[in-house]
């Protein structure tokens, strides 16, 4: 596995949180673009800053997978359960569709750091049970009040 490219990713998802959603491989958002785990280990491992708009040649469900699976050193399996995160351990899926920042964060730790593997058919390995904690006390901004804070063109570059 290509852990400098996996911590890459994780300091940039960790760097710039309105830029991560799991729900999608790359899209335009208000604050700029998002990517999922996939879409930033490919974007970051070309070098390019992700638009849906250049990228439409990549932008298809099986060609991201595939190409961020090569530049992480993964197979097909593996990157199936790290890339759909329905396929996470169900401690780090809290009760939400998708993972919390935080829980991909931690997820992202465990796999730089070993205390957690990937087996060749894909199968998680190690210290699976992760807790939430409890929600922040302040209320998080919106979107609209970020806009002004968003570089995300600065943090891939």
């Amino acid at each position: 596995m290509n852990l400098e490219l996996l911590r890459d990713v994780r300091n940039m998802i960790a760097a710039n949180p309105s830029g991560f959603n799991m729900g999608t491989w790359v899209s335009d958002h208000l604050c700029g673009t998002t990517c999922c785990i996939a879409g930033h280990a490919y974007f970051l491992s070309v070098g390019r800053q992700p638009s849906v708009d250049t990228e439409r040649s990549v932008y298809r469900a099986t060609c991201i997978p595939r190409k961020a699976s090569r530049c992480l050193r993964i197979n097909h399996n593996q990157g199936m359960s790290l890339f759909f995160s329905h396929q996470w351990p169900e401690s780090f899926l809290g009760d939400g569709i998708l993972p919390s920042l935080e829980a991909a964060i931690e997820l992202l730790d465990r796999l730089i750091d070993g205390r957690i593997t990937l087996a060749e058919d894909g199968e998680w390995i190690g210290d699976l049970e992760y807790s939430h904690s409890p929600p922040a006390e302040t209320p998080a901004e919106t979107c609209e009040e970020q806009v002004e804070e968003c570089v995300h063109s600065e943090a891939i570059a």
